[in-house]
């Protein structure tokens, strides 16, 4: 019986030893890497949403506020493409969310090996009722 059961456990700790995936490529630093960035930095990306987002008429009339998730591509040129919301909060705050996305430029994709990848990324657009004709809107990073 003592035999079964360690043979039963040595099955099972060599399965789970195999079974591992490898190391997910997020938590991998590879030598001569960088780091996606917005322009300027993150401090510059709040400063450029809070000056570039209007808080949409629909979110004031229905006394709404809450983070828009935008998520989008850095292509190896800076570009963004795949531009799209990941919240559903309505009241076109993620509608007005892409668009202040799209206005902006010279976004830094990560580097790998000195050469520019395609880097996915996700931000959030605060919009946080201040008064009743008041909104603060402030991007945050998410990713």
């Amino acid at each position: 019986m003592k035999t079964l059961l360690t043979f039963v456990i040595s099955v099972l700790l060599i399965n789970n030893a195999f079974s591992q995936t490898g190391l997910i490529a997020k938590d991998t630093l590879v030598k001569g890497s960088i780091e996606k960035n917005c322009p300027g930095g993150f401090a510059a990306f709040n400063d450029y949403i809070s000056k570039a987002t209007r808080a949409p008429a629909m979110m004031f009339e229905n006394n709404k506020e809450g983070c828009a998730r935008v998520a989008f591509i850095i292509e190896p040129d800076g570009k963004l493409s795949n531009i799209h919301g990941t919240t559903k909060l309505g009241y076109q705050m993620e509608d007005e969310a892409i668009r202040s996305i799209k206005m902006s430029v010279g976004w830094i994709p990560s580097t790998i090996d000195s050469k520019n990848v395609r880097t996915s990324m996700e931000v959030g657009i605060q919009y946080k009722r201040l008064s009743k004709n008041t909104v603060k809107v402030e991007g945050k990073v998410v990713d």
